[in-house]
């Protein structure tokens, strides 16, 4: 009889240990998935995807996107993001030649930003393609990482 009980109680402990063990791998499953998947907003929108250009001889000479970044790519869409909204805006007339790419935001809602950039190794200015009277000044932190992602 007192070999039954400890072989319950044994069991039970095995059994008990192992549902334990299994529920923790299960939470760190899905705390890895939530990180793996965080989402970039730009003004109150989730940013699913940016799409950059290069750009010829004319600022209406974009050629065929040659990166895309997409929900998964956090990072990166977090630098374009923050290039954009911390961005220092330039005073006085604005007189620039062609851009070296453009840059296409697409939202979650479908809405789509687009964007001029002039980027070189010590500085880069932006420009929003629907306000080509505004040029803003990128921060100079976020220079090497927009050359790293642009080419």
């Amino acid at each position: 009889m007192k070999r039954a009980i400890a072989y319950i109680l044994l069991s039970s402990v095995i059994v008990s240990s192992l549902v334990l063990a299994s529920c923790s791998q299960q939470t760190n499953r899905s705390v890895h998935s939530e990180e793996q998947y965080q989402t970039v907003q730009m003004e109150g929108k989730k940013i699913v995807s940016v799409s950059i250009a290069k750009v010829g001889d004319y600022m209406d000479e974009i050629m065929s996107p040659h990166l895309t970044y997409e929900n998964d790519d956090v990072d990166e869409l977090k630098t374009f993001a923050n290039a954009i909204t911390d961005a220092k805006e330039i005073n006085g007339v604005v007189d620039v030649s062609a851009p070296d790419y453009s840059i296409e935001l697409t939202f979650e809602d479908r809405d789509v930003a687009r964007f001029f950039v002039w980027l070189g190794a010590d500085g880069g200015s932006i420009m929003n393609q629907k306000d080509s009277r505004k040029l803003s000044m990128l921060p100079e932190e976020i220079i090497d990482k927009l050359n790293q992602y642009l080419y």
